[in-house]
């Protein structure tokens, strides 16, 4: 089959849905094709523009080939078009096209795309939700009505519309008022290929051989982008109040540098907190095998899933609808984010060696498989029968 895949933010190497879902879909023997600017191909989100690539050839990677349009219309990030983009997919003659971001303009030149094939199977998805989308009311104002009309217009002729969480399918429902018949929840998830399970006891020993943890000491881990929506700090304070010499806190990730002094003095020196730095999602993986406990005080992140599917308990901060996390046990929600609730979660896990492998074999058991990208990519195609 040959699937498209149409997003603006695709930066060659990373892990998010947007590299993932394209990667696996050609790893189960798909022909795909990514469709993305050159304007943003290092960027992060409109806070982290890098400068536009050069090269327009297409290119191969992961299996997957990547072609870069320019913008033809460029406004603030978001109202941005691409050029060419409906030739491009005339060329490439799709069965199937995923529009990744469901408010964009783009999806007008996919509408017209989709009426003359209309064989041509056509998914929405959206990431949005009132946490990080309609943040203030000149965003709620441009979702509600210019973005809600162009998404309920490409809405009649898509075949399905999936959310990535039962919060940003509330904001969907709510925000663009589409029906509820033609949307269904696909998780984001991880690359189970990555997580080397043959080599655990070896990764373990590694591991904390270089923290001198020893084999048998409880790790509790965290990561990420490190900044003050994580609530590291607040972590950090909870595990000093745990004050065990068999308690060590890992932290990996790049900390941006208006949080590090205040996350450095709040670490002080702590023997048994360890900053791992910056790691590949291989290493993120390796890490967490040798861990017993990842936990996520602060804002939502992907990383949640892949701890679980390595076979972690987790402890996160609650948002709506996170109740999809818990497998049957494996999750601990922290409906607070002060260093005494925190501690206080912690605690219950660490004094309980019973709860803390029951909690570890509901992820391992559950969670490889409902989030794994190979499992999602294929309810994909496996959908195209039903809608």
């Amino acid at each position: 089959m040959k699937i498209v895949h149409i997003t603006y933010i695709y930066i060659d190497g990373f892990s998010y849905q947007e590299n993932e879902l394209p990667k696996t879909h050609a790893q189960l023997g798909h022909e795909v094709t990514m469709i993305s600017t050159q304007n943003f191909a290092g960027s992060i989100n409109k806070s982290h523009i890098h400068e536009p690539v050069k090269d327009k050839k297409p290119y191969f990677i992961d299996g997957v080939k990547v072609i870069r349009l320019p913008l033809k219309i460029n406004i603030d990030y978001r109202f941005s078009v691409l050029k060419d983009l409906y030739e491009t997919l005339e060329s490439e003659n799709p069965d199937l096209i995923y529009s990744h971001g469901g408010a964009y303009l783009n999806l007008k030149i996919v509408e017209s795309y989709k009426k003359k094939h209309p064989n041509c199977y056509w998914c929405l998805d959206f990431h949005g939700e009132y946490y990080n989308t309609g943040t203030n009311f000149i965003s709620r104002f441009y979702h509600k009505y210019f973005f809600r009309f162009i998404i309920k217009s490409a809405f009649k002729y898509a075949n399905i519309g999936y959310y990535v969480t039962p919060l940003v399918g509330m904001f969907t429902e709510e925000m663009y008022k589409l029906p509820k018949q033609k949307l269904k929840m696909l998780p984001l998830g991880f690359d189970l290929s990555l997580v080397d399970f043959e080599n655990r006891i070896t990764h373990r020993e590694e591991i904390r051989s270089k923290f001198n943890i020893k084999n048998n000491d409880i790790v509790i881990i965290t990561g990420g982008r490190i900044e003050s929506e994580k609530n590291t700090v607040e972590l950090v304070d909870a595990f000093k109040k745990i004050n065990k010499e068999n308690i060590h806190l890992i932290i990996f990730g790049k900390i941006v540098d208006e949080y590090k002094e205040e996350l450095e003095e709040t670490i002080a020196n702590h023997p048994n907190v360890h900053l791992a730095g910056w790691l590949t999602t291989k290493e993120i993986n390796d890490y967490y095998l040798a861990s017993d406990i990842a936990c996520f005080p602060g804002g939502q992140s992907v990383l949640w899933q892949q701890a679980i599917g390595c076979g972690l308990p987790l402890c996160v901060k609650y948002f709506y609808g996170l109740e999809y996390l818990d497998l049957g046990g494996n999750v601990r929600f922290l409906y607070k984010d002060d260093p005494e609730t925190i501690s206080t979660a912690l605690n219950e896990i660490i004094e309980n060696k019973e709860l803390m492998n029951s909690m570890a074999n509901v992820a391992i058991q559950k969670g490889c498989e409902y989030f794994s990208y190979k499992n999602i990519a294929q309810t994909v195609i496996d959908d195209m029968k039903f809608f």
